[in-house]
């Protein structure tokens, strides 16, 4: 296993252990109105958890199909991959979250998602054509 992903790994639990625990335990609502601090912490985490558990997926996935690597060091190709797998991670976070921001908030509607959706392809497109 290579180094890096270890405190990957120790990130990803942690935050989906304080995630439960938000969820579980502190109320969204109090009095009939939305506490935006309660909403971003959940937010924030869910950000952090998403991209984690995504990019070690991604992570993974990808290392099983690429050909193994030759060279005197191959640590920079499997960094390089976590990286892309990261970024990507980031990507479909991101949206997500954006998506359930919106619809916690009342104002998600086709168009929004659909320009978020939009916004993160593009941005993989560019990064991806580097």
């Amino acid at each position: 296993m290579r180094v890096f992903l270890i405190p990957t790994t120790i990130l990803g639990v942690t935050a989906w252990a304080i995630l439960g625990y938000l969820i579980y335990f502190v109320p969204p609502k109090i009095e009939g109105n939305l506490i935006l601090s309660n909403l971003s912490y959940v937010l924030i985490l869910t950000l952090i958890a998403l991209t984690v558990t995504i990019s070690l997926v991604f992570y993974f996935i990808s290392s099983f199909f690429l050909p193994k690597s030759r060279t005197i060091d191959p640590t920079y190709s499997s960094r390089a991959l976590f990286r892309r797998s990261l970024r990507r991670g980031f990507l479909i976070a991101t949206v997500t979250t954006s998506l359930m921001a919106l619809n916690a908030l009342g104002i998600l509607n086709l168009i929004n998602a659909t320009l978020i959706i939009g916004i993160a392809v593009l941005v993989e497109i560019y990064f991806s054509s580097r």
